[in-house]
């Protein structure tokens, strides 16, 4: 009697064991990363010169960055139709130093940036770009707005009072994106097993496209010249 109240026990677990893996969806170990390199151009130099200054302060100068934009990595369309939650902690993208501080940042959509002005001086934050119009406004040290990035493409961002200023966000349709480091490496982690298109964006517009495949636990390796 009791070796038989076991056997239904067991047979009981295992059924509910079946159901939970069976909720559960997809296994999550499904997935591989890309990493690799890229081979950045020389930055451009900056129509201010070698230095630059703030306006009504011709006696404060700041330091043109000499090191090369970074370029953005992106898996394209590799959503399968599902959606992603935005960050819970927004990206910032910092105003100091007469300088947009990342000059380059990659977001998933519907992801909200703050623009806080950590200078000592008024900045005016704006985009003419079609994915996201938007005006800022001239806001003191201290403040900073937020613009919430609802539709993939570039936007490229300009300070009103700074002509100097650059700054450009990269929309991503998925979360499956890297900026490259100085030395042009990047590494994408989470990327769904199977065959993808992988995109390189630069700051001078141009796109590279390359077909890749994922192996679930493995990483990929794609270099671009």
């Amino acid at each position: 009697m009791i070796g038989a109240s076991r056997c239904i026990l067991a047979e009981m677990l295992g059924r509910t064991l079946v159901l939970l893996l069976l909720s559960a969806g997809p296994i999550s170990a499904q997935v591989g990363a890309i990493e690799g390199t890229v081979k950045l151009p020389p930055r451009e130099p900056s129509k201010a010169g070698s230095t630059l200054t703030y306006p009504g302060q011709p006696e404060r100068v700041e330091p043109a960055p000499k090191t090369p934009l970074p370029a953005v990595v992106f898996v394209k369309n590799g959503s399968d139709g599902r959606t992603f939650s935005p960050p819970r902690q927004p990206p910032k993208l910092v105003q100091r130093g007469a300088m947009f501080i990342p000059e380059v940042m990659a977001v998933a959509v519907g992801t909200t940036v703050e623009f806080p002005n950590l200078d000592d001086q008024y900045h005016n934050v704006f985009s003419y770009s079609k994915p996201k119009r938007f005006d800022l406004g001239r806001y003191p040290t201290g403040e900073s707005r937020p613009v919430t990035f609802d539709k993939p493409g570039v936007v490229k961002i300009y300070c009103e009072i700074h002509e100097h200023m650059r700054a450009w966000v990269v929309v991503c349709e998925n979360p499956f994106f890297a900026v490259t480091d100085e030395a042009g490496k990047f590494r994408i982690e989470n990327v769904p097993a199977g065959k993808h298109k992988l995109v390189l964006w630069r700051t001078n517009g141009r796109e590279t496209e390359k077909e890749i495949e994922i192996v679930a636990g493995q990483a990929a390796t794609v270099d671009f010249e």
